[in-house]
């Protein structure tokens, strides 16, 4: 599988609104990690990212911030790798059209079912999705039913070796 573009975006789940320093810079690193792992080369379940790539800046420290000492290693953290939707223009019609006043389609959902078969990512791209995160030494959760949302729970000192 050839992967144009990255498809993955990272979100903190569960979590207090202010996320600490350290937790942001995880959250972006393994982010980081796993685009460039998936960069623009061929995926394969055996492969292994061989050049990394910048992707953007670190998260900017709030005015008036004030650290207040390191997470412990045993610290758990968890997160969801949020996979792009396979068709977002068409997401993103959907979407305006159930909900814009007026609109034959306004209030016709799909089911979860529908939803993941119209624009989630396909098994393919999920399995590599799952092999890059473990080929780092995570262990993700099994994929959510829309079949975009990969949940991973690790410890802060696990993440930092997955990631050195």
């Amino acid at each position: 599988m050839q992967v144009s573009q990255p498809i993955i975006h990272c979100r903190k789940r569960n979590g207090p609104s202010v996320i600490p320093r350290g937790r942001s810079l995880f959250v972006l690193l393994v982010t980081a990690a796993v685009v460039a792992f998936l960069g623009a080369e061929p995926l394969t379940a055996g492969a292994a990212g061989t050049a990394t790539e910048p992707v953007g800046a670190a998260p900017a420290v709030p005015p008036g911030a004030v650290r207040i000492g390191t997470t412990p290693n045993s610290e758990p953290v968890s997160f969801d790798i949020v996979l792009t939707p396979s068709n977002p223009a068409s997401l993103n019609q959907l979407a305006l059209a159930v909900s814009t006043p007026g609109s034959p389609e306004r209030g016709r959902y799909l089911t979860v079912a529908r939803f993941a078969a119209r624009f989630g990512q396909s098994n393919s791209a999920i399995q590599g999705a799952d092999a890059a995160l473990r080929s780092i030494g995570l262990e993700p959760g099994p994929v959510a039913t829309d079949h975009l949302v990969i949940p991973v729970v690790t410890t802060i000192g696990q993440a930092t070796r997955s990631l050195d």
